[in-house]
C-alpha cells in the first residue's frame, strides 16, 4: 500500500518570519494580519496542504491577543483560504501534488531550461520591479472629507486652471521657501504627475536632434520622455556620492548640449544624495557653459535622514540672469502621498513657468482640481506623513539589506541614503539575462540597462524595499534559487 508524505506543518517561528512587518498599516491588527497570510498563500510560501501553527501558538508568537489571530484566521476562513477542524487544525485548503513555485534543482543537460520554460502558475510572482509605494490613509480621508461648499465654490465655474490651483501652488511655494528656496506662486505650475512636468520641462529646453546630459544610472521614465521627443541622451558618470560634478562640466562644453537632468537627492535608482559643495559647483558649472538644469526632485522627500541639502535652484547667482541658463525643479507628491493622485509640478522663473503652463494649456488646458484640493488637504500634515513613510522605508531597508546579505553574499552595494530601492552589483554582468531566469523563479526584478542611456550597467539590478518583509524574504528566497542556478550554469 503506498505511504503517504506527513502534512507540511508550518511552525510559529517560521510563520512570524515570513510575516516580517505585517502590522506596518494603519488597519485594524486582525485585517492587518489576515492580508498577509493571504499574500503568503497567494505566493506558494503556504501552499495547499500546509498546516498553520494554531492560535494560541501564533497569539504568543507575535504578543497578540488570541482573539486577533481568531479574528484573522475567520476572515480567511470565510474567503475559503483556510480550513479548520477540531483536533486537526487549521490548513490551507487544496492539492499539494505540485511546487508552488518553479524548481531550480535540475539535472544537467537540456533539462536545466525546463523549469524557466513552464514553470507553475499556481503562485503568484514576486513584483520587485515597481519602487512605487502603495497610498497613505490620509489621501483616503482628504478624499472622503473634501468640503462641499470648498468643492462647491470651485464647481460654479468651469473648472480650467492650466498654471493649477492657486491655494495648491501658494502651499507649494511655501514648501520651496521654507526648504532654503525662495518661491512666489507664481513660480509653480502644477502638472498631472512628475512625469508630465519633465515633459514639458525637456520639450522647452531642447529640440529633436539635440543633447541633454543625464546621469549613468538614471530614472527610466526621464531616459523615455527624452527619446519620445528626439532628444539624444548622453551618460554622466554617477555612484554613491552622486553625479560626476567634473565629468559632467566637461561634457556642458560640448557642442550641442542644450540641457542638464540630474536626481540630486534620493537618485533612482542609487539612493544618493549630492552634497551641497558639489551642488553650487554643479550649477556654476551649467551657469557658465549657459546649460539649463531640470532637477528632479519627486522623491526628495524621501531622504532617509532629513533634510537633504538645499534643491539646485537655491545655489543659482542671484546676479545671472535666471532665464539663460534657468535651474528647474521637478516635485511630486507620488511617492509621499499616492502615485494615483496625480500631482508634480515644476518650480523655476517666473517667466519659463508662464511658457510652460501655456505649453501645458494647450495640451489639456489643467489637471484635475479634484486631486489638487485632496493634496492640499494632505499638506496641512505633510511633516508627519513623510516621517511615517522614513521609518517604514528604513525598516523595509534594513529586512532586504538583512536577506539579501544572508542568502546573496556576493552581492555587493552601497546603503542608499533615500529613496525605496537597492542598487545591487552582481559579481560579474549578465543582469539582463538573470532577470529572464528570476522571472522563471517567481520574481520580477529590472536590470541595470533599463536605467542607463547607453545600455551600459548590466552587472546591477534594482531592488526595491516597499513590499512587506514577508514578501521580501520570500523574493531574495527566490532570487537566491534563481541565482544558484544560474551561477551554476554559466561555469558548467
Amino acid at each position: 500500500m503506498p505511504t503517504r508524505d506527513p502534512p507540511r506543518r508550518i511552525g510559529a517561528a517560521q510563520l512570524s518570519h515570513l510575516l516580517d512587518g505585517w502590522a506596518e498599516t494603519e488597519r485594524p491588527y486582525y485585517h492587518s494580519l489576515a492580508t498577509c497570510l493571504r499574500d503568503l498563500i497567494e505566493l506558494g510560501e503556504l501552499p495547499a496542504g500546509a498546516y498553520l501553527p494554531s492560535e494560541r501558538e501564533l497569539s504568543q508568537r507575535l504578543a497578540l491577543s488570541r482573539t486577533t489571530v481568531v479574528a484573522a484566521y475567520d476572515q480567511l476562513r470565510a474567503e475559503g483560504r483556510l480550513e479548520s477542524r477540531r483536533g486537526s487544525g487549521t490548513w490551507v485548503p487544496g492539492t499539494a501534488d505540485r511546487p508552488a513555485t518553479p524548481t531550480i534543482d535540475v539535472s544537467d543537460g537540456a533539462a536545466r531550461l525546463q523549469p524557466f520554460l513552464g514553470g507553475d502558475t499556481s503562485a503568484r510572482t514576486v513584483d520587485l520591479a515597481s519602487a512605487a509605494l502603495p497610498g497613505v490613509p490620509e489621501v483616503t480621508d482628504a478624499a472622503a472629507g473634501l468640503d462641499r461648499d470648498a468643492l462647491a465654490r470651485h464647481v460654479a465655474w468651469d473648472g480650467y486652471e492650466p498654471a493649477g490651483l492657486g491655494e495648491l501652488r501658494a502651499a507649494l511655494a511655501r514648501r520651496h521657501t521654507e526648504q532654503g528656496l525662495p518661491t512666489a506662486p507664481e513660480q509653480i505650475l502644477v502638472t498631472t504627475g512628475a512625469q508630465q512636468a519633465l515633459d514639458l520641462a525637456f520639450r522647452a529646453l531642447a529640440a529633436p536632434g539635440e543633447t541633454a546630459l543625464v546621469e549613468d544610472p538614471t530614472f527610466r521614465g526621464a531616459l523615455h520622455a527624452l527619446h519620445t521627443q528626439g532628444v539624444g541622451a548622453v551618460g554622466v558618470p554617477s555612484g554613491a556620492a552622486g553625479i560626476d560634478v567634473e565629468a559632467a562640466a566637461r561634457a556642458m562644453t560640448r557642442e550641442g548640449v542644450r540641457l542638464l537632468y540630474v536626481i540630486a537627492s534620493a537618485h533612482n535608482p542609487t539612493g544618493a544624495v549630492l552634497a551641497a559643495p558639489a551642488r553650487r559647483r554643479l550649477v556654476t558649472a551649467a551657469a557658465r557653459a549657459g546649460v539649463p538644469i531640470v532637477e528632479d526632485a519627486a522623491i526628495a522627500d524621501l531622504v532617509h535622514e532629513p533634510p537633504p541639502p538645499r534643491p539646485l535652484a537655491a545655489f543659482a547667482d542671484a546676479g545671472v540672469d535666471p532665464t539663460r541658463a534657468p535651474v528647474l525643479t521637478v516635485g511630486s507628491l507620488s511617492k509621499s502621498l499616492w502615485g494615483g493622485l496625480r500631482v508634480g509640478w515644476v518650480r523655476g522663473p517666473e517667466p519659463v513657468v508662464a511658457r510652460l503652463a501655456y505649453a501645458k494649456g494647450s495640451a489639456d488646458i489643467g489637471s484635475a482640481l479634484p486631486s489638487q484640493l485632496i493634496a492640499l488637504s494632505v499638506l496641512e500634515q505633510f511633516e508627519e506623513v513623510l516621517e511615517r513613510r522614513r521609518d517604514q522605508l528604513r525598516h523595509r531597508l534594513d529586512r532586504l539589506e538583512e536577506l539579501i546579505a544572508e542568502a546573496l553574499p556576493d552581492w555587493s552595494w552601497q546603503r542608499p541614503q533615500g529613496g525605496s530601492s537597492l542598487w545591487v552589483q552582481l559579481p560579474g554582468e549578465g543582469a539582463s539575462r538573470f532577470t529572464e531566469v528570476a522571472r522563471r523563479a517567481g520574481v520580477r526584478v529590472v536590470p541595470g540597462p533599463i536605467f542607463s542611456p547607453s545600455g551600459g550597467q548590466d552587472d546591477h539590478l534594482r531592488l526595491p524595499f516597499v513590499a512587506r518583509g514577508g514578501e521580501l524574504a520570500v523574493g531574495v528566497s527566490r532570487l537566491a534559487r534563481a541565482w544558484e542556478w544560474w551561477t551554476g550554469h554559466r561555469t558548467a
